[in-house]
């Protein structure tokens, strides 16, 4: 399916346990700390692998992330935090692709937004719908994930609490 065939929506995420690592560093550090919370957490993951984005511009380098898997049920360990992701209303839009590809991906979000004038908060999601293969060593130019920006309700123009997406 192509990029450009994807809707933009409107939804509410659910709440939902993650055991989640924050770092800073390059999106290629990722995939090892979702490993290791696979191997941590192994028996207890319960949904698709988040990364979640402090950072209101899209960059590679330096990045201000949080690494979380879902899980049924645990407890913090070895740097590993266990924490509670609220529900939150979103504009979503799905993305076939690599990750430095989200450019225009940001822009049909950055559109949608301001033309409703939606207040828009961090951090960002990224949702990996092809589960957590396609990030442990899959195909990265097929990657399914589902951008979710968290709003809340009207504005008089484009603002955010932290900072405009840019």
């Amino acid at each position: 399916m192509a990029q450009s065939s994807f809707e933009i929506n409107e939804k509410s995420t659910k709440r939902v346990l993650v055991a989640a690592l924050r770092m800073r560093g390059r999106y290629s550090e990722c995939c090892a700390a979702f490993a290791l919370i696979a191997s941590k957490f192994a028996k207890q993951v319960s949904g698709k692998p988040i990364l979640l984005h402090y950072d209101a511009e899209f960059h590679d380098d330096d990045v201000d992330c949080e690494v979380c898997i879902p899980i049924r049920a645990g407890c913090a360990t070895e740097g590993i935090g266990v924490r509670e992701l609220p529900e939150c209303p979103c504009v979503a839009l799905a993305h076939r692709g690599q990750y430095h590809d989200f450019g225009q991906s940001y822009a049909r979000i950055k559109e949608y937004v301001q033309k409703r004038g939606l207040v828009v908060e961090l951090p960002i999601r990224h949702v990996c719908l092809d589960g957590p293969a396609s990030i442990l060593g899959g195909d990265s130019g097929s990657i399914l994930t589902e951008i979710q920006v968290p709003i809340t309700g009207l504005a008089q123009g484009f603002t955010t609490r932290a900072a405009q997406l840019r």
